[in-house]
């Protein structure tokens, strides 16, 4: 297969190159990007919707910006004017940035891992946006909304988007959950969600997100009513086609 991808690409451009990465293996070195066609060097910016993000084919399991949330970003964009937004499992802060760049009012990014945080504040000065050490935040995210409730904090919008599989154990974990075993979605869903609906302020929107696979572990876990209404769920984008119930979904929560 990996040979025949090979071949078509080449067919189609002669002097691309080619990375490959490997998911669900034990060989950490493997898990990595590697380069198997091409003399690219495997860093490089792209832009989605005249905003600039920073891409690495080489580093890590994923390439720092989620094609498949592209909708999302653009939805937090054109929902984010004055508003206070607060990004959870940040990453390397795609949808902060989407939020400043739609006039945000404050927008905090939280993450575990300080690559995350730092590829994070590098996204924002490529896009000339204004932050601040309230900008990025290196925390684990239970921790950090358990300080914020105490506080009486409130946010407009938060966006919620752990990882989909449990992090214990792994050597770049985004986030730990109870008793710092890791992030394990199935068991810490139903409590992220809750504790953020506690940190919306009056008239606030949450945006959940998954990829585990099946309904019944995504949305099985979000209530059928609010206050406000029923959950509305975003969709997903053409170019991204498949059941609804797999890959990236995401519902907004209303206060």
């Amino acid at each position: 297969m990996l040979d025949t991808c090979l071949r078509f690409v080449e067919s189609r451009i002669p002097e691309a190159s080619v990375f490959l990465k490997e998911r669900s293996v034990r060989d950490p070195d493997r898990a990595v990007g590697r380069r198997i066609a091409g003399e690219h060097s495997g860093s490089c910016e792209v832009l989605e919707g005249g905003l600039r993000f920073g891409v690495d084919f080489l580093y890590g399991t994923n390439t720092g910006l989620f094609l498949d949330a592209r909708p999302l970003r653009a939805w937090v964009r054109n929902h984010s004017r004055d508003r206070r937004v607060l990004n959870l499992f940040s990453y390397t802060g795609a949808f902060g940035v989407a939020a400043a760049s739609g006039g945000a009012r404050s927008v905090t990014n939280v993450d575990i891992v300080p690559s995350a945080v730092e590829r994070g504040r590098a996204n924002f000065e490529r896009n000339g946006l204004p932050s601040d050490s309230r900008t990025h935040m290196k925390a684990e995210v239970f921790d950090f909304l358990s300080r914020a409730r105490k506080q009486e904090a409130r946010w407009d919008l938060i966006v919620a988007d752990p990882p989909p599989v449990p992090t214990a154990g792994r050597r770049r974990s985004r986030s730990r959950g109870k008793r710092g075993r890791g992030f394990d979605p199935s068991a810490d869903l139903a409590r992220l969600l809750q504790s953020c609906r506690e940190l919306l302020a009056s008239g606030g929107q949450l945006l959940a997100c998954s990829a585990l696979r099946g309904e019944r572990r995504f949305e099985g876990q979000l209530p059928t009513t609010t206050e406000q209404g029923t959950p509305v769920k975003l969709r997903r984008g053409s170019d991204f086609p498949g059941p609804d119930e797999e890959g990236l979904r995401a519902w907004v929560l209303q206060a």
